[in-house]
């Protein structure tokens, strides 16, 4: 699971994270309980919640996140996303259950 104190930057290494973070885990539900667009529709952010269920020698972490958007010719595309454990933020929180 990418718990490096480091950023993770750039599309591809951001990629090979993930892919790395999927194979070790059961499940990754995440919320996303606000989304704000700016009035000229070309940035935004959201934030929400997120667990990394069943990680292979750790068990669930939890925590919140946020990200910044930016409006392309493709569609939105994150431009930050940070996110960091918190223990106040179970599984419930996130998956409803």
């Amino acid at each position: 699971y990418p718990l490096d104190p480091v950023p993770t930057v750039g599309h591809d290494a951001n990629y090979q994270r993930w892919v790395q973070a999927f194979q070790i885990m059961e499940a990754h539900p995440i919320t996303s309980d606000t989304v704000v667009t700016a009035n000229s529709k070309d940035v935004g952010y959201s934030f929400g919640r997120f667990c990394g269920i069943g990680i292979q020698g750790i068990g669930d972490l939890c925590g919140r996140y946020v990200a910044t958007w930016k409006w392309t010719e493709s569609g939105w595309k994150i431009t930050v996303l940070s996110a960091h454990v918190h223990e106040d933020v179970l599984p419930a929180d996130v998956t409803g259950q």
